[in-house]
């Protein structure tokens, strides 16, 4: 590699970080607003600053050295706007994945604790890969843990958002996960050691009204609300596959 390449590749690449960093962190949504108009610019930038910079050199007859490191300075500042674009969404990507982790625990909050996959594809809106990732570094940080169900699958178990719980509904909340089918009120009050009826029925209510627990009528069981969902939603799933095989039987008839 000759003298001239090596002087033009160290001189680009010193104007371009130097320019960024002179220039100062970029702002957050300058991707966004240069996306349309970047590829242009980027492209006359890269022709004024060889054709410029070779019109310069042969005008004032300079040493192909000087030659060289004009030419990097010029493509250097000329696509400066690279770096800038880079850090922009680097930037833009670590807010939203912080801001998706931040409604995790919100969400975690919301039920009591207990989640799935599910609970963030169907409330946050986001794919199933990238809702697996956020639960499972929550688990390698030691944030929360994963617990399976045969029927309704994999849930990730967040105890500190119960911390601001009464003991009592902390440990009625640990008798429902244990337990997804879930639990009548006299099986509850017969895990509860030294515990009154009037005082066990005030927990559950107070859980039920803050929408942690789910009183399924029906079978006059208590069970978490994450529970009675993913049991909700495979049930509807069940059906429509039901309804969808039985609808061409009905055409043939």
């Amino acid at each position: 590699m000759s003298v001239e390449i090596i002087a033009a590749s160290v001189t680009f690449l010193v104007s371009l970080v130097a320019i960024y960093f002179l220039r100062g962190p970029a702002d957050i949504d300058y991707h966004k607003k240069v996306a349309d108009e970047l590829e242009a610019s980027l492209t006359i930038s890269f022709i004024i600053g060889v054709v410029g910079s070779f019109i310069v050199s042969v005008w004032m007859r300079m040493p192909a050295i000087i030659v060289a490191v004009l030419v990097g300075l010029c493509l250097g500042i000329g696509l400066h706007p690279l770096c800038l674009l880079y850090s922009s969404r680097l930037i833009s990507k670590k807010k939203q994945y912080s801001h998706l982790q931040q409604q995790v625990i919100d969400l975690a909050k919301k039920y009591a604790g207990v989640l799935s996959a599910l609970h963030l594809i169907i409330e946050l809106g986001i794919e199933l890969k990238l809702a697996c990732k956020i639960l499972e570094e929550f688990v390698k940080h030691g944030l929360a843990e994963r617990f399976s169900h045969p029927q309704l699958g994999v849930f990730y178990d967040f105890p500190i958002v119960r911390s601001h719980m009464l003991e009592i509904e902390r440990e009625i909340v640990e008798k429902l996960k244990e337990n997804p089918e879930g639990l009548t009120f006299q099986q509850i009050f017969l895990n509860m050691k030294g515990l009154s009826i009037e005082a066990l029925r005030y927990s559950l209510n107070k859980l039920e009204s803050d929408s942690s627990i789910v009183h399924d009528y029906m079978q006059d069981k208590y069970m978490l609300r994450s529970f009675y969902n993913v049991r909700q939603y495979h049930e509807l799933v069940k059906t429509r596959k039901n309804t969808a095989k039985r609808e061409p039987d009905m055409e043939v008839l």
